[in-house]
């Protein structure tokens, strides 16, 4: 794992958290709490020594691939902690926005550490852990001069990845034509042709991207709006079970 990625969390290492949450988990269920941890995804996990974690791999610096082809960044480093804290191999599974959610239904992977920001929408189908690891806001990168309020974006194309939560609310309430991309270097690919005149994405994205030297002459123009926390996804029924409460505590320990 980097360091220098834990550093930007503050995370503290502590084993007798870990242990000790994980412990708490199986006594709740009281004299049945055994039976119903041998039962859980962690009690699989543990068995198998394994854990599948679903991953991003075209959105830098959380989940990208380096030069060697090798997946990396802040959510790979996140995975690499949880499988060494409860003394597993890891399984990296790259996931993108649209998959991510229906990979964990499937039972395809364990967890998901993504980039995936927490909705009431998204709580229906998947465990959202918390505290949240990370927060971010929508923003959009578009060439300097041209957009000041995001009123601007109404019936301007404007192009995304898909599964991005913010999607419905620039479509819906703003009023922008949205051109959707599996990934964000499609998108970006696209902006670049002049396919669309903004891309919506997050905050930290927008910043990272023009910090790169990239993309000079372009900026996040837009003010701020409420910030999304960033969930660990859990099988929606694990979120008040062993996995769900492990990775809480996991989560706690990162900050």
């Amino acid at each position: 794992m980097k360091p220098s990625s834990f550093a930007r969390l503050g995370i503290r290492s502590s084993w007798r958290r870990l242990v000790g949450g994980v412990c708490f988990a199986v006594g709740l269920w009281g004299a049945g709490g055994l039976p119903a941890f041998a039962e859980s995804s962690l009690a699989n996990v543990l068995q198998d020594g394994k854990i599948r974690v679903g991953v991003l791999e075209t959105f830098k610096p959380f989940g990208f691939r380096d030069a060697n082809g090798e997946l990396a960044g802040l959510d790979v480093d996140l995975a690499k902690d949880t499988a060494e804290r409860l003394q597993v191999q890891l399984e990296l599974v790259p996931v993108t926005s649209a998959n991510r959610m229906q990979l964990l239904q499937q039972g395809r992977i364990d967890v998901i550490i993504g980039a995936m920001g927490d909705t009431e929408e998204r709580r229906k189908i998947v465990g959202m852990v918390t505290p949240h690891y990370f927060t971010s806001g929508p923003n959009v990168l578009a060439k300097a001069g041209v957009f000041k309020q995001w009123t601007d974006l109404k019936g301007q194309t404007t192009c995304a990845k898909q599964g991005l939560s913010y999607i419905r609310f620039v479509q819906q309430e703003i009023g922008a034509k949205m051109l959707t991309f599996g990934d964000l270097p499609e998108a970006l690919q696209a902006l670049r042709n002049g396919r669309c005149v903004s891309l919506l994405t997050d905050d930290f994205q927008v910043m990272t991207l023009l910090a790169s030297g990239d993309w000079s002459g372009w900026e996040m123009p837009l003010p701020a709006r409420e910030n999304v926390g960033w969930s660990v996804g859990v099988p929606v029924e694990e979120l008040d079970g062993p996995l769900g409460r492990t990775m809480a505590g996991l989560v706690y320990e990162w900050h």
